[in-house]
């Protein structure tokens, strides 16, 4: 998105750090912190390069019918310091008037064939919960959602990948909407366009992806 928001867990050497792990009603804690994003990201934007953890690519598919928006994002970060390294990440949700709170979501860390269940909190702009990765290793997750919306207009957050300080080494964007919706536009400019099985497919790849507005599909 991608979207994250991210607060490096400052305590994670210290005796919260277990306490912080297994009791997931102390993340609320740390909420307020983190929806305070760009601002208290500003220190990192400016020295990216010095912050332990490195969001570099995503490959998310958006599936738009009638009303409905499903979503399959895999996003990966990796910690580029010699140790580990614990953060919250907050994953937003497009929600107002036209966007429903997501009504089916599910996290998962992917390792090949295998997956891991991930808890997280429900907040009122999206999911939370939090990651610890391995000294220079990567975190694969896989975040999937539906969500209902009334208009004739879908958005998938990207501008919070701002919050991270770079810009994305790649991004993979999947967009297919049935073959009868008229007038489909995208606020970014598809690569190519494919119609198969009653659908349209709307292919946007994009490398050193630094966006400054959100991925929007509309349609009459």
């Amino acid at each position: 998105m991608l979207g994250f928001f991210i607060r490096r867990m400052l305590e994670s050497k210290d005796k919260n750090r277990k306490q912080m792990q297994g009791d997931m009603k102390k993340i609320k804690a740390l909420v307020i912190g983190v929806i305070l994003t760009i601002f208290t990201f500003l220190p990192y934007i400016a020295q990216a390069d010095k912050y332990p953890f490195d969001f570099f690519k995503e490959k998310v598919t958006l599936s738009i019918d009638k009303g409905e928006l499903n979503v399959e994002g895999i996003y990966y970060i990796r910690n580029k310091f010699s140790e580990e390294e614990e953060l919250v990440i907050l994953y937003p949700f497009p929600i107002d008037r036209y966007h429903s709170y997501p009504h089916q979501i599910s996290i998962n860390y992917i390792d090949g064939k295998n997956r891991e269940s991930v808890q997280f909190i429900q907040e009122e702009e999206g999911v939370l919960w939090p990651l610890k990765i391995a000294a220079g290793a990567t975190k694969c997750i896989l975040i999937e959602y539906n969500q209902a919306f009334k208009d004739k207009e879908a958005t998938y957050i990207t501008t919070t990948t701002q919050g991270w300080g770079k810009a994305l080494e790649e991004a993979k964007f999947i967009v297919s909407v049935p073959a009868d919706f008229r007038e489909v536009k995208l606020s970014y400019q598809p690569d190519k366009t494919e119609a198969k099985n009653n659908r349209v497919f709307y292919y946007i790849n994009k490398v050193d992806f630094l966006p400054v507005e959100d991925l929007v599909v509309k349609w009459k």
